[in-house]
This record gives structure tokens, C-alpha cells and sequence, in this order.
């Protein structure tokens, strides 16, 4: 079977499974969440991970170990419903961590799943040090094989940067300006002390 059938196998299966938890969720609540879902979404490699565990210490909160993305380690593109079901699988209250755009559909599925979504951001220039950096050590990434295959590093930041050489379907995708409804926290303003 070729990795791409596999995948496409693969990510129907998890569909499958996100849809089941999802329905289930929703016979047991009656259909309507009793408390928010709280979304942590950015940019991946922003401060995602550092926003889920600042907002985990907050009372009441759930720990749910997933992400939803736009797009799968594998390199296909999501779907909106496979984004609708895998955040309604989440249980009430839980912290979600996500790399999602701003679209009407998505803004529909948060509306309609009872979410407060946060935004980190953080310099881009950081971002795409970082970007690269995970790409290289993540064997599951579908771009690590083509960054691998570049001689420096310096190349496989501007591939981050500019794009890799492929076509790549996000590269077309027009990005709305964030919603009022959403909270932006920046990661460079954010003051932790490091013990």
C-alpha cells in the first residue's frame, strides 16, 4: 500500500472514531455543553504547549491530551467536519489545543461547541527557527524527509520561510483578521520566571 493510501486510510479511520466520541458526548450532556471549551489556538511552534499549561493550573479545567490542526503530520489537509467532530469529542471544560485558521466555518464549529478561543502569538522569526528545528526532528512530519535532503540549515529555514519546494495547499489559503470574540495573548509579553 503506498503512504498515501495508507494515510488516507488512516485518517478516515480516525474520523470514524472522533465522530463516534463526538455523538457520544453529546447523548450524554443532551446535546449542549455545560461548560466551555477553551481554545488554545496558534500558529504551530508559537507557545501552543506553554498556553495549555498556564491554562491547565486554572480550576475546573480538563487535561485533553489531542491537537486539532488544520492539516495532519501526514501533510493532508483536515476537513471541517473531521475539525468539527474531533473538538466535539472533547469533554466539557477541557483545554484544546489547536492550529486552526480564521474562517466561518471554523468560527461556526467554536460557536456551536460552546468555545472561548485564545490566540498566542509570537515574533515570527522565532516561529520559523523553531518551526525548522521540529520539522528536523520529527520523523512523522511529511516535510522532514524533504528538510533532511537540504544541505544546511540555513535552507531548511527558508523553507519554512518561503515554502518548500512542493505545491502545498495552505500556501493558497486567504487568512481572515481575527475575530472580536477572540482573546489574543502575545508569548513575547508573557513574564515567567524561570526556576
Amino acid at each position: 500500500m503506498s503512504y498515501q493510501a495508507y494515510n488516507v486510510a488512516r485518517l478516515h479511520a480516525r474520523d470514524f472514531v472522533f465522530r463516534l466520541k463526538s455523538a457520544q458526548r453529546q447523548l450524554v450532556s443532551g446535546g449542549k455543553r455545560r461548560k466551555p471549551l477553551i481554545i488554545c489556538n496558534s500558529y504551530p511552534k508559537s507557545g501552543t504547549h506553554l498556553l495549555y499549561q498556564i491554562l491547565y493550573s486554572l480550576p475546573e479545567t480538563k487535561k485533553w491530551n489531542d491537537i486539532v490542526s488544520v492539516q495532519a503530520l501526514c501533510g493532508i489537509m483536515n476537513t471541517a467536519s473531521h475539525i468539527r467532530w474531533k473538538i466535539g469529542s472533547a469533554p466539557d471544560g477541557a483545554i484544546v489545543r489547536s492550529h486552526l485558521m480564521h474562517t466561518e466555518e471554523i468560527r461556526s464549529i467554536f460557536a456551536d461547541e460552546y468555545c472561548k478561543p485564545l490566540f498566542i502569538y509570537r515574533d515570527l522569526r522565532d516561529v520559523a527557527v523553531s518551526h525548522a528545528r521540529w520539522v528536523l526532528k520529527e520523523p512523522q512530519i511529511f516535510l522532514h524527509d524533504i528538510y533532511t535532503q537540504l544541505p544546511s540549515f540555513d535552507d531548511q529555514l527558508m523553507s519554512t520561510i518561503k515554502g518548500p519546494p512542493l505545491a502545498h495547499p495552505s500556501a493558497q489559503t486567504c487568512h481572515s483578521p481575527i475575530s472580536a470574540k477572540i482573546f489574543p495573548v502575545g508569548l513575547d509579553g508573557l513574564k515567567i520566571p524561570i526556576h
